[in-house]
């Protein structure tokens, strides 16, 4: 396996999850636009904490629905999805801690 295969590779490795996390979901709009929104769930168990629960919306954000669609957002697009989804992660999971 190359280790692009290996990165890839979205195989479980435990039953082991975080309490709290981001779920992405996607809104098509009548204007033709995309919306992406991040709310926070939470498990409200211990015995299954990958049973979510809605916690709180966390932000959401329209793009052009032709380009979302056929991926081909810019590095700049992209690259704020992703500081928006690991700084949210990391609020979650910091304040858990404390």
């Amino acid at each position: 396996m190359s280790s692009e295969e290996d990165r890839l590779n979205l195989e479980p490795e435990s039953n082991l999850r975080s309490h709290c996390g981001v779920v992405a979901h996607l809104q098509l709009l009548e204007t033709g636009e995309v919306r992406l929104i991040l709310d926070d769930v939470c498990s409200q168990t211990n015995d299954s904490p990958t049973v979510w629960e809605f916690h709180w919306p966390f932000t959401r954000h329209d793009f052009p629905g032709k380009e979302f669609l056929a991926c081909e957002l810019s590095a700049k697009q992209l690259a704020e999805i992703g500081l928006n989804l690991v700084s949210r992660l990391t609020a979650l999971t910091t304040k858990k801690q404390q």
